[in-house]
């Protein structure tokens, strides 16, 4: 089985299985501007789950796309938390 972690988001509890690519996820919110808008990276990250035409990428569901997703807002607001505390 595999293994699923919980992340909190906007107050919400929220399972991440482990096919969700945190490492990659995570290098690329790195690389956006913390004021980037959460629509954008939803749309970005949603993209990159799918395949040229329309399709999932082997192996993802819908489940995965979205905790993938999830898990990018996460990445940005931790960020965002990091500026704010560092009043960057």
């Amino acid at each position: 089985m595999a293994r699923v972690t919980t992340i909190t988001l906007d107050g919400k509890r929220i399972p991440i299985d482990a096919k969700v690519p945190r490492r990659d996820v995570s290098w690329l919110v790195n690389r956006l501007h913390v004021g980037t808008p959460d629509t954008t990276i939803e749309a970005d990250i949603s993209k990159r789950c799918h395949a040229p035409d329309g399709t999932l990428v082997m192996g993802y569901t819908p489940t995965i796309v979205k905790q993938t997703v999830a898990y990018a807002l996460y990445c940005h607001r931790k960020n965002q938390n990091l500026v704010r505390k560092f009043a960057l």
